[in-house]
């Protein structure tokens, strides 16, 4: 997968970056200017994908995907692409649920997958999610994850907590009613910015 649609600077190799301390992974991960901007680089989208292809080509790789993209940039890719996308991966929960850019992959056969499903600030505290969790006997967090699987979109929790682990793959047997979707999918707030 292409992690992200802008290419950034490069920093160096990137071998040994764990046991580096963490300000210097971010700095070699992230690279930005006095400003605090990430640096680019002149590396064209075409070009970036042009080298997933070639992977793909060696046999390295039986699909490619694209992370962090949004509709227009993927319809660009798609146009130039050789080999379409198979897997887009983009942030997505109840305040940002992505519902045009989740329809647009589903009609081209495009699998998404969601990062982030549950790390937006105050959503596991949200009254409706709350609710909705209290009548199905599940957590906030299983109700997020089963609304994104509800309409076809692979959510991918992050967590190292054994119970959230646990907790988390107890979703895939939460199943949530139309109505139920309907309340958490009015959560959704254009202007959420993290």
């Amino acid at each position: 997968m292409l992690h992200w649609p802008d290419a950034w600077a490069y920093t160096g190799p990137l071998e040994d970056l764990a046991s580096l301390p963490v300000d210097e992974q971010e700095a070699r991960t992230f690279p930005r200017d006095e400003d605090g901007e990430i640096i680019a680089a002149d590396v064209p989208l075409e070009s970036a994908w042009r080298g997933l292809e070639a992977l793909h080509d060696d046999g390295l790789a039986r699909t490619l995907g694209i992370c962090n993209v949004d509709r227009e940039t993927l319809e660009r890719v798609r146009e130039f692409a050789r080999v379409p996308p198979a897997v887009v991966q983009v942030e997505r929960h109840p305040y940002r649920p992505r519902s045009a850019l989740v329809a647009y992959c589903h009609d081209r056969g495009i699998r998404v997958m969601a990062h982030s499903p549950l790390s937006a600030p105050g959503l596991l505290d949200e009254p409706v999610l709350a609710d909705v969790a209290d009548a199905r006997g599940a957590t906030t967090a299983q109700v997020v994850l089963a609304w994104n699987a509800a309409a076809g979109v692979v959510p991918i929790p992050s967590s190292v907590d054994e119970d959230h682990v646990v907790e988390n793959a107890a979703a895939a047997g939460v199943r949530l009613a139309a109505p139920e979707r309907a309340r958490i999918d009015a959560l959704e707030d254009p202007g959420f910015e993290r």
